[in-house]
């Protein structure tokens, strides 16, 4: 169970993301790092980078994060993995 959790919430996260970039997660009042990322992109010409750097390196750290902990927690849990 605390492998499934792991994995499913990285792609939780992964998904909710992807759909407030594309404008079809949350209300816009509803902060979240999709929509962060969409509204950064559309400054990203005026040389504002920075703002779509964070809420990006923010959601990426910690997909990778929950997968790194699942994928850790399977080999725990599952001993025919370990040989």
């Amino acid at each position: 169970v605390p492998v499934l959790f792991a994995l499913n919430a990285a792609d939780a996260i992964r998904i909710l993301g992807g759909l407030g970039f594309l404008g079809l997660g949350l209300p816009p009042e509803t902060p979240e790092w999709g929509y962060d990322i969409r509204l950064a992109l559309d400054a990203l010409p005026t040389g504002i980078w920075w703002t779509a750097l964070f809420p990006g390196l923010a959601m990426t750290l910690l997909v990778v994060g929950l997968s790194l902990l699942g994928e850790g927690l399977s080999e725990i849990f599952n001993p025919r993995l370990r040989e």
